[in-house]
């Protein structure tokens, strides 16, 4: 709505570099400061990207209409229907009906190497799925036509893979297909998908129930004993803040090493071993002493057996 010809070039320079641009109606009406541009049909300043321009608009508010796509394929509109005259663009999609049956509702312009689309009424979210499934196709960007209404999707890449994560916005369970398989999402259930090896992880049951859990084992070295304040001084496992906290080396059931930190709330015997319950993102939730005859062989290799003193 309020805009500037700023905006306008840069838009202009990505869809001529490859880029899809979706105008929709009532852009450019205003300048930066608030006044309506004059002088100018709509959609002003992007005009030339768009390819089109508005020669009457009608709001038409809760009244229903429809339009019918080029490619085929029908689609209720509401509210507001700009009547486009194409100078560029071609017409995507056209009002049906008996005031101005045949109009330009959407364009579609070619623009350098990429395409600007204007959109000049307000649709039924079927038609702007439709839309938006033609530019991700046109773009070659991945696309789940599969999932069910109500179910987002984000993608997250860092230097350990690309994960895809699945949140359930609706209060019933929803059923889809990924990479072959089938995924179960409760309601209000946040999934994820490592998108490399298709191997579906649910984060809601490792994060909060404790399935992913990873047992290590330690020994107390009071040396090590510092006041709360950094890294693991909270206690996960909500049993409320520690005033003390320990960072040990630790070892999993095979020996493998990392150094852990987690909150107590006094000083533990010195030399005792520990059994460390520990949550992939949420860190140490229960710690257990035991004896060295129930720590795993790898990990009884990295103590000297306790004498009987």
């Amino acid at each position: 709505f309020v805009t500037n010809p700023d905006l306008a070039s840069r838009l202009e320079d990505f869809a001529c570099r490859g880029g899809t641009v979706v105008i929709t109606n009532r852009s450019g009406v205003q300048d930066k400061n608030g006044n309506c541009i004059l002088g100018q049909e709509l959609p002003t300043v992007f005009r030339d990207l768009c390819g089109c321009h508005v020669t009457e608009y009608d709001p038409i508010g809760p009244v229903k209409q429809t339009v019918t796509l080029a490619k085929g394929g029908t689609y209720q509109i509401t509210s507001w229907c700009d009547l486009l005259e194409l100078d560029t663009a071609q017409a995507w999609a056209r009002y049906q009906g008996r005031f101005y049956s045949g109009v330009p509702a959407i364009a579609k312009n070619r623009f350098g190497e990429g395409t600007a689309y204007y959109v000049g009424t307000v649709g039924e979210k079927a038609l702007y799925r439709t839309l938006l499934i033609e530019v991700f196709r046109e773009q070659a960007l991945p696309l789940l036509e599969t999932l069910p209404q109500g179910v987002e999707v984000t993608t997250r890449s860092g230097e350990s893979g690309t994960y895809q994560f699945f949140f359930n916005n609706t209060i019933h369970g929803q059923n889809f297909q990924l990479k072959g398989e089938r995924v179960h999402l409760r309601p209000l259930e946040l999934g994820a998908a490592a998108v490399v090896i298709a191997v579906i992880i649910l984060c809601y049951t490792t994060f909060f129930t404790g399935s992913g859990d990873i047992a290590y084992y330690t020994q107390i070295d009071n040396s090590k004993l510092s006041r709360a304040g950094g890294q693991g001084a909270i206690d996960l496992s909500g049993n409320g803040g520690m005033d003390w906290s320990y960072t040990l080396p630790s070892y999993d059931k095979d020996g493998g090493e990392k150094d852990i930190t987690f909150g107590v709330s006094r000083e533990l015997r010195e030399g005792a071993f520990l059994r460390l319950t520990v949550r992939p993102g949420r860190g140490v939730m229960t710690w257990a002493e035991v004896q060295y005859d129930e720590l795993p062989p790898a990990v009884q290799g990295h103590y000297g057996e306790p004498s009987d003193d």
